[in-house]
């Protein structure tokens, strides 16, 4: 499953295959190219960008499925999420 980092940049890891990852940095603009393929990932980023972060996911075609971390103690503290493309069935 992909994992998404979206902070200042993009950061993009994929599961290893052959234990070999692949890791990509990249800008907001590209996000929309990159993700073409994907039908879940993971997607981490602060507290405090949640209302953007969830706008930029939901105008890519994405629906929340489920909260793996979510600490509205401090604006730095990390949420993580699992997120599918709208019109599929997630992975169990």
């Amino acid at each position: 499953m992909l994992k998404l980092s979206l902070d200042k940049s993009v950061t993009a890891i994929e599961e290893p295959i052959n234990n070999i990852g692949q890791i990509v940095s990249m800008k907001y603009r590209d996000l929309p190219q990159y993700l073409k393929g994907v039908n879940e990932m993971v997607v981490e980023y602060p507290y405090g960008m949640l209302k953007t972060r969830v706008k930029t996911l939901e105008s890519l075609g994405f629906m929340l499925h489920t909260n793996i971390w979510f600490e509205p103690i401090a604006v730095h503290s990390t949420i993580r999420q699992v997120w599918v493309r709208s019109g599929t069935k997630p992975v169990k």
